[in-house]
């Protein structure tokens, strides 16, 4: 199993949770056990708190998230950012694939989340910070028909599978520079989740920053927002 961040289209900031080979066999009881994080070295992205127990932290978050023990209908999904940042109208995506062994895609699915508000979590409100604000997004109600298609699919792949198979999720956050505010120096983005209302959000990502002066390919994380925004 492996958690990482990385930059797409070089216009949004990723962040991926996969499960590799055991997690779509039909002998595996669960996520693999063998756990690691790491940041995509073709960025500048890096941890704020690069000793923290990442393995610990990933075990907790795909516990949470596994499709195998967990409704996604009920996915709800955090994002912190720094005052200077602002989360476009499609603020929010969630992306739910498979890859074969052989590269092809039996399962694509990606879903554009709805913006939500008085949310309860002690999580969330012992996360939040000066200078920083939280969004909350839920999975809309007109795609629960489609994420539950989804889910039957990932279990047929499941049962039908002999290994090798990639199970991948991406929360992706939309963003950009408030233009009435001065250039900030530094990108901040924490995802949080959580697939029921009566369980507590887990962090899907630690903290990661990006510096303005060396983001290169994630250089269009610093851009200001435009009336289309």
């Amino acid at each position: 199993m492996i958690a990482k961040l990385e930059g797409l289209d070089m216009r949004i900031l990723t962040v991926v949770a996969i499960l590799l080979l055991a997690a779509c066999s039909p002998t595996a009881d669960g996520p693999v056990t063998d756990a690691a994080v790491t940041n995509d070295t073709s960025s500048a992205l890096r941890l704020a708190h690069p000793d923290a127990d990442m393995t610990a932290a990933t075990e907790r978050m795909m516990g949470s998230l596994n499709p195998f023990e967990n409704d996604l209908r009920g996915l709800e999904i955090a994002i912190r950012l720094k005052d200077e940042f602002r989360t476009k109208e499609d603020g929010a995506e969630f992306e739910f694939q498979v890859t074969s062994a052989t590269g092809e895609m039996p399962l694509n699915e990606i879903f554009v989340l709805a913006e939500t508000s008085d949310i309860d979590s002690p999580l969330i409100t012992a996360e939040q910070r000066a200078g920083y604000y939280i969004r909350t997004y839920a999975l809309a109600d007109t795609d629960k028909p489609r994420m539950h298609t989804a889910d039957t699919t990932l279990k047929a792949l499941k049962a039908a599978s002999t290994g090798g198979n990639e199970l991948r999720f991406q929360a992706i956050a939309n963003t950009c520079v408030e233009p009435d505010m001065a250039m900030p120096e530094t990108y901040s983005l924490t995802v949080f989740l959580r697939t029921h209302p009566d369980v507590d959000f887990v962090t899907l990502s630690e903290e990661w920053l990006a510096d303005r002066q060396d983001t290169g390919s994630l250089s269009a994380l610093f851009d200001p927002c435009s009336e289309a925004d």
